[in-house]
């Protein structure tokens, strides 16, 4: 993009629909459906496609087993029967059968109590345009952990309540551990990722910014 038009460039943010999210959710719809327990959880919620990089999580949590024994991980999402494959697999030669669930594809009130259940969301992905689940988790007061693979990193590392890291099985089991052993930073992050969300993708105030963007425009051809 020319400098003349990035000078004339104004980006706002796409609006997502977070009502569901003004209330906070309780744990019991996700432990009763998910059959969990009150171990430390760390969540990945995506499609189980390999440039979302679900390995990482488990083999991450495969790293951390011995040292925090009381620490189970949701990796929800749906994916193709290869797809589906691959992750079984690989729970399986990592041995943490009992420590990494696989429920597939979660919705409605469980995807809610989930991600307000989970300590930790983690996404480490290869290439990310937006990332809706993201913006879900921080609206629900669950810190985020994600790497430059997210288009708005930039922004979610700014907001507070997220830590943008390596895409390696090192620096996201370093992050876990750091996180679920500061519950007093675990808070704040939550709050702070709670409120940016909420302020900054409330459909109705960025309405109002797209029509004062084309009220400029056209005022000024």
């Amino acid at each position: 993009m020319p400098d003349a038009t990035r000078s004339r460039a104004h980006t706002i943010p796409y609006p997502v629909d977070l009502r569901p999210y003004l209330t906070p959710s309780g744990p019991e719809p996700a432990r009763a459906a998910l059959e969990l327990d009150n171990s430390a959880t760390v969540l990945y919620l995506s499609t189980l496609q390999v440039r979302k990089r679900p390995d990482i999580v488990i083999d991450a949590i495969a790293r951390l087993e011995s040292r925090s024994p009381a620490l189970q991980a949701v990796v929800a999402g749906p994916g193709t029967t290869i797809e589906v494959e691959r992750v079984r697999r690989l729970v399986d030669r990592r041995s943490v059968q009992d420590r990494v669930l696989l429920p597939g594809l979660v919705t409605g009130d469980v995807k809610l109590s989930l991600l307000a259940l989970a300590d930790v969301l983690v996404l480490p992905t290869s290439a990310e345009n937006f990332g809706i689940v993201l913006i879900e988790a921080l609206a629900c007061g669950t810190p985020v952990i994600t790497t430059k693979g997210t288009s708005i990193w930039r922004e979610l590392e700014a907001s507070g309540g997220c830590v943008i890291v390596d895409q390696s099985v090192d620096a996201v089991a370093v992050a876990v551990e750091t996180l679920l052993g500061d519950e007093d930073r675990r808070g704040q992050m939550g709050k702070a990722g709670r409120e940016w969300a909420l302020r900054t993708f409330e459909p109705r105030a960025l309405a109002a910014q797209y029509s004062s963007m084309y009220e400029k425009a056209v005022a000024g051809s």
